[in-house]
């Protein structure tokens, strides 16, 4: 379902009319719910460490990430939205290795990541 509901994401850059817009909203976060909520259903619990690790950290990728994307949007720009994912990818895959490599140090997880260290 994450292929196709990243589809509709694309669509709706290049579809601006409302109503398809309304549509590709709609049917995406219904797939995209649904996904979710089966990927909670089968967790039971068990799993790999770096999706444990993203559980943790939610709170801190969430914020970093984003500062990633608008650094990325307004240095490449959207108009060309291949490159624009492209640099994305590769953005977010490097902050990403850069936080984690953040949290295993104690000082620099509770500066970067607001989290006090037991």
């Amino acid at each position: 379902i994450y292929p196709v509901d990243f589809l509709f994401v694309i669509g709706n850059f290049y579809w601006n009319h409302w109503y398809l817009e309304w549509m590709f909203f709609f049917v995406g976060n219904v797939m995209l719910l649904f996904q979710v909520a089966c990927d909670f259903h089968s967790y039971k619990g068990k799993g790999i460490a770096v999706l444990n690790w993203l559980g943790m950290e939610s709170m801190g990728i969430y914020l970093w990430h984003y500062a990633c994307t608008m650094l990325i949007r307004y240095w490449v720009g959207i108009e060309d939205l291949f490159i624009y994912y492209l640099w994305n990818a590769l953005g977010l895959g490097l902050t990403f290795f850069l936080l984690y490599v953040i949290t295993k140090n104690r000082v620099l997880h509770q500066y970067f990541m607001g989290v006090v260290a037991k």
